[in-house]
Parts: C-alpha cells; sequence; structure tokens
C-alpha cells in the first residue's frame, strides 16, 4: 500500500470521490464483466491490499486461454484497485509495489489439450478416469450422463489437480456477452480438455513460488509437465471384447480373470495381495488390466493425446488479433 492510499484510507468517510463506499476494512471494484463487485480487503497496520479473483477472467470476462505473465495481469487489477481511489500510479509508485512483491495465497496454472471434438472430449476424460482409478489413485469424478470433470485431492490445503470439459463448464458459466469474439472461444473451447493445477499458500512457500514475479511460462510448463508425467498414462490395455486366454497362467491369476470377464468389479478388492500379484502377471501377460471395467471401448493413448507436445499452454494466434486475449502470452 503506498503512502497516497494509506493517507486516504486513513482519513475515509462512508464515501470518497468516484462513489466508492467503504465496508469496513473493505470496498468493491467492478469489472466490466460481471455485475458482482470483487472486494477488496485492506490493512492499515500492514499496509497491505489481498483480493481473491481469476485475474484472466476479470480484466478479459474469460479464462478459456490467458497469460502467463502474471505480474501484467496483477498490475492490470492493482491499478483499477488504485483507481478506485482517485490514484492514478505513477511509474515509480508502481517500482515501489514491485520492490515489496505481490504476494500469492493461492493460484490455478492450466493448460488445454487438443482431442479434435466434443465427444472426444467425453472419451478422454472417460478414460482418464478409468485409468486413475485402477491406478489406486486418489482422483473423483463428476458428471451425470458422462464424465465432466475428474479431480485429484479436491479439498486439499495444499495442491490439487483437475481434468475437465472446459465447454460444459462455459455452458453453466456463461461467458459475458460483451467479450470479443465469444463465439470463436466457444468453438475453441469444444474441443479441448482443460488441466489445472491449484496451488494454496502451503504449498507455493514449500515450493519457494509464493510471489508473483517467480511465475513465467518456463515454470509452468515445467510443473505441469511434471505433474502428467507422474501419472504414467503409458500403458494400453484391452477390453474383454475378443479376448482369448493365455494357456500358462497360473490358479489365482485364471480365477481372476474368470471374474473379471464376468463383469465383476475387482477394483473394490484392491488391497488383496493375491490379487494385486495376479493383476501385474495380467497385465504382462495379457495386457488386461482387471481392476478396469470389461466394457469394450475405442483404444484410447493417453500419453499421446495427454501429452505436453499436445498441450496448449498460450492463446492461439487468431484469438489475440481479434482482442479476446488480454495483454501477450
Amino acid at each position: 500500500m503506498i503512502d497516497a492510499a494509506f493517507s486516504i484510507l486513513e482519513r475515509r468517510g462512508a464515501f470518497i470521490d468516484g462513489g466508492v463506499k467503504f465496508y469496513g476494512k473493505a470496498f468493491y471494484l467492478r469489472g466490466e464483466f460481471s455485475s458482482a463487485g470483487t472486494r477488496i480487503n485492506f490493512d492499515l497496520g500492514r499496509r497491505v491490499f489481498w483480493v481473491e479473483l481469476s485475474l484472466p477472467k476479470f480484466v478479459q470476462g474469460h479464462n478459456v486461454f490467458g497469460t502467463n505473465r502474471l505480474v501484467v495481469l496483477c498490475r492490470e487489477v492493482i491499478e483499477r484497485v488504485y483507481g478506485c481511489l482517485g490514484i492514478e500510479l505513477s511509474r515509480s509508485q508502481w517500482e515501489e509495489i514491485k520492490t515489496a512483491r505481490i504476494r500469492l495465497k493461492r493460484l490455478d496454472i492450466a493448460c488445454s489439450f487438443r482431442v479434435g471434438s466434443s465427444g472426444s472430449v467425453n472419451a478422454v476424460l472417460e478414460s482418464l478416469f478409468e485409468h486413475l482409478r485402477a491406478e489406486s489413485v486418489k482422483w473423483s469424478a463428476h458428471g451425470a450422463a458422462y464424465t465432466e470433470a475428474v479431480y485429484n485431492r479436491q479439498r486439499s490445503k495444499r495442491v490439487s489437480d483437475k481434468f475437465y470439459n472446459k465447454h460444459r463448464e462455459l455452458m453453466a458459466n456463461k461467458i459475458h456477452p460483451a467479450v470479443k469474439a465469444r463465439n470463436l472461444l466457444m468453438k475453441y473451447a469444444e474441443s479441448i480438455v482443460r488441466y489445472e493445477v491449484t496451488f494454496r499458500g502451503a504449498e507455493l512457500k514449500s515450493l519457494g513460488l509464493e510471489f508473483a514475479d517467480q511465475w513465467n511460462t518456463k515454470v509452468v510448463r515445467e510443473i505441469i509437465e511434471g505433474r502428467i508425467n507422474r501419472l504414467k498414462l503409458t500403458q494400453q490395455f484391452q477390453s474383454s471384447d475378443g479376448f482369448s486366454r493365455p494357456v500358462n497362467l497360473n490358479d489365482s491369476s485364471n480365477m481372476f480373470l474368470g471374474l473379471w470377464l464376468k463383469g465383476a468389479d475387482l477394483h473394490v478388492y484392491k488391497n488383496c495381495k493375491t490379487l494385486q500379484r495376479a493383476r501385474i502377471a495380467l497385465i504382462d501377460k495379457c495386457g488386461v488390466d482387471v481392476f478396469k471395467t470389461t466394457d469394450a471401448r475405442e483404444s484410447l493413448d493417453l500419453s499421446e493425446v495427454l501429452s505436453p507436445e499436445n498441450a496448449i499452454f498460450n492463446a492461439p494466434k487468431k484469438l489475440v488479433r481479434q482482442g479476446a486475449i488480454f495483454g501477450f502470452n
């Protein structure tokens, strides 16, 4: 909080020039793409402001794609906060804020994967959840007719992951009519699987990445690639459709394979050591995973679909040219 803002807030009344109204130690900043104001909190003792919001959604009306230049986004919001108080930041005042640094208490980083069609989005999410469920990773899924989102540690106080259908989410949370290239954004969203990682304060601090100026495209890419690689999306499996049983299986493998072929949900018994050993043997000898369902489905190579080479980390140039993306990628 620079001196000029401190002086204004210290002697604040009910209103100041511009019609800003104070509610205790807060006031509201209204964005052009939202009907509800964003709460701006302040503490005169610590001389800080803090706010919780989606930066790209606030400044450009959506977060389908955005910039990885976090400080640029922060500066835009900070300048609007000071604008509410009638302060136009000078270069030296902005440098003062930058030197004090912008601390992060939560940060979402993201990329998108091109999968070709809305039907492929559904198929990828279904296949991904099936894979993660079979690996006994702590993932859950959301969706009625089909999987719309796949979560890891959704309520974690440190870090969580999410793959989801971005177009479906935009159908529920509409893009503001004033957003440029709105129809084109929706078209792009139809054929992408979105991946987000949410870091909270404790995790940001432990990673040594709790300030906005520590983040850039390289850091985002390295973290996302590392987290996806941990999912081991390389093993491909057969379904039970047209499956031919090998002759050299031991008794336990034969028994569990028979139960699986009859539709048994063996995943619920994943802690059984005998079953675990049989599963590994069947993967090796038959190419089937008895922790997955027996339903026949189109084979999807998740390691190819959800690969760094297929990931979109920056907005398509067409959207940038049409002004749908704030700032620069």
